[in-house]
């Protein structure tokens, strides 16, 4: 295997370093990849409130209630964005 820094060979006209050609050592992934476990849950929370969210400003829009739509409407897709960015 190649040293960290060693010079790379040309690979489709590009010059990419073997450094980055090594398997990850699934275990210590596991270990310290704890972002995914952490954050997954509360993403997956949020996101179903703003779909609840949305639901009821659909339902809302259907009835005739057009301005409570559009107040829920707005705050379903600020929800939903957060939820987004906490999944980033």
């Amino acid at each position: 295997m190649a040293e960290i820094g060693e010079q790379g060979k040309s690979f489709n006209f590009s010059m990419a370093t073997r450094a980055a050609n090594f398997d990850p050592d699934i275990n210590r992934v596991k270990r310290y990849d704890i972002y995914q476990r952490k954050y997954v849950r509360m993403t997956r929370i949020v996101q179903g409130i703003g779909l609840l969210l949305v639901t009821w400003a659909v339902r809302l829009g259907t009835t005739g209630d057009g301005l409570w739509a559009g107040i829920v409407g707005a705050l379903a897709l600020l929800i939903l964005l957060v939820g987004y960015m906490i999944g980033r």
